[in-house]
C-alpha cells in the first residue's frame, strides 16, 4: 500500500463520526408498524422520535420482525418495535472507536444523536471509509462584516462575531452620513431654482446613488459576495473549496438587498408627489414593487452591493461555512424560538451599531453646532 493511501485511511479513522453521517429516516413513536416497515425499506435502521422530535430509540429489521411476530397488527405503534440495544452514537466519537464498538456489539448501523437528543443522522460502519455523505442543512443566511463573513441557520452561528455585525451597522451609517453631507452641499447650488418637489426627488435619488457607489468601493462588498457564494455552495451541496466557491454566483435571491429595494421602490413611488392622485400612487407602487424588486435587486447586488471577493475575503466565507457545517454535523440542526432566530440573524446587532453611530454623530454635530442632514 502506498504511504499516501495509509495516511488517507489513518485520517479517516481518526475523523469524527459526524463527518460520515448520512441523512436519517425518522418515525415518531406513535406511528404504526406499517409506516415503519415502509420506511425501513430505504435504510437499515430507523430513528424513533417523540412528539417533540427528540430521540427515544431505534427500529431495526430484527426488532420490527419480533414486534410483528408478537403483535401481528400493522396498526401497532412503533413503540412496540424499539430495539432493546443501545443504537445511538456520539457524533464526536472517532470513526475508529465506532468501528470497535460495531465489531464488539455486532451492530452495523447507529443513529447519530447530539447531546441534546436531536437526531443528526445515521452512521453505517460498513461504509466508514467510503465517500462522505451529503449533508442537508437548514436554510442558511448571513451577513458581511468588516471583520469577515457571518453565517447562521437560525440555531447555529459561525464566522464573524457580534462586534463585526455592529461594525457593519456603523459602516452603513457612516456612508449614509457622508453621502447626506455631500448631497446637501451639492443641492445648495446644483438644484437651485428648482421646485421643492424636484429638489427632494433629485436629492433623494443622489443620496441612494452615492450610497450604492460607496458600498461598491468598500471591502464590505467583497465579503458580501463571499457570503453569497458560500451559501450557494452549501445549498448546492458542493465542497467548500476555493475553486468551487469562486464559481458560485454573487447574487442571491434571499439577500436583504432585495428587501431594501422593495421598500425603496414602494415608498419612493408612494411619496412621489409628481403623481397627485394618492390611489394611483399606491396602485403603481404595489405593482412596481411586485414586478421590479427581484430583477432590480439582483442588478443592485451584482453592480453595487457585491464585487468579486479577494482570496482573503473568500477564505473568510469558506471558514465560516465549514464552521457552520461542523456545528450542524455535531450538534444537529437545532430548534429555536422565533426571538432567538431574530437575534441570531444579526439584524439587531446591525441596528444597534448604526443607532450608536448615529447618536455619536449627533453628539459631535451638536458640539460643532451643525445639524446632521440625514435623508
Amino acid at each position: 500500500m502506498e504511504p499516501r493511501d495509509t495516511t488517507l485511511i489513518h485520517d479517516r479513522l481518526n475523523a469524527s463520526i459526524s463527518e460520515y453521517t448520512d441523512v436519517a429516516t425518522k418515525v415518531t413513536i406513535d406511528n404504526s408498524l406499517l409506516v415503519a416497515s415502509r420506511r425501513l425499506d430505504d435504510q437499515r435502521i430507523l430513528a424513533v422520535v417523540d412528539e417533540e422530535g427528540f430521540y427515544v430509540g431505534a427500529i431495526t429489521p430484527q426488532s420490527l420482525a419480533a414486534a410483528l411476530l408478537n403483535t401481528p397488527n400493522e396498526e401497532t405503534p412503533c413503540s412496540a418495535a424499539l430495539d432493546p440495544r443501545l443504537l445511538s452514537i456520539d457524533p464526536l466519537m472517532p470513526v475508529v472507536e465506532g468501528l470497535r464498538r460495531s465489531a464488539e456489539e455486532s451492530i452495523e448501523c447507529f443513529v447519530v444523536v447530539s447531546p441534546r437528543r436531536e437526531v443528526i443522522g445515521i452512521w453505517n460502519s460498513s461504509l466508514a471509509l467510503g465517500p462522505q455523505p451529503i449533508l442537508s442543512l437548514p436554510p442558511v443566511g448571513g451577513m458581511a462584516t468588516p471583520f469577515g463573513v457571518y453565517l447562521t441557520t437560525g440555531s447555529h452561528r459561525a464566522g464573524a462575531k457580534w462586534y463585526g455585525l455592529m461594525a457593519t451597522g456603523a459602516v452603513l451609517m457612516m456612508i449614509i452620513f457622508t453621502t447626506s453631507l455631500l448631497v446637501e452641499w451639492l443641492s445648495g447650488w446644483a438644484f437651485k431654482g428648482l421646485s421643492p418637489t424636484w429638489q427632494d426627488t433629485l436629492s433623494n435619488s443622489l443620496v441612494v446613488g452615492l450610497f450604492l457607489l460607496g458600498m461598491r468601493l468598500i471591502p464590505l462588498a467583497g465579503y458580501h459576495a463571499a457570503e453569497h457564494m458560500v451559501v450557494h455552495a452549501i445549498e448546492q451541496q458542493e465542497p467548500l473549496s476555493a475553486n468551487i466557491v469562486r464559481r458560485m454566483p454573487r447574487v442571491h435571491p434571499r439577500c436583504g438587498t432585495n428587501v431594501g429595494i422593495a421598500l425603496m421602490v414602494f415608498l419612493g413611488i408612494q411619496n412621489w408627489t409628481l403623481i397627485p392622485n394618492q390611489e394611483y400612487r399606491t396602485m403603481l407602487a404595489v405593482f412596481s414593487t411586485v414586478f421590479l424588486y427581484r430583477p432590480l435587486g439582483s442588478f443592485v447586488q451584482y453592480w453595487f452591493t457585491t464585487r468579486p471577493p479577494s482570496s482573503k475575503q473568500l477564505k473568510s466565507g469558506i471558514l465560516a461555512g465549514e464552521e457552520l457545517v461542523h456545528l450542524v454535523r455535531t450538534q444537529g440542526p437545532g430548534r429555536t424560538s422565533i426571538p432567538v432566530r431574530i437575534f441570531n440573524s444579526g439584524l439587531l446587532h446591525v441596528m444597534a451599531g448604526s443607532t450608536l453611530t448615529a447618536l455619536l454623530l449627533a453628539w459631535i454635530s451638536n458640539l460643532l453646532g451643525y445639524p446632521i442632514p440625514l435623508y
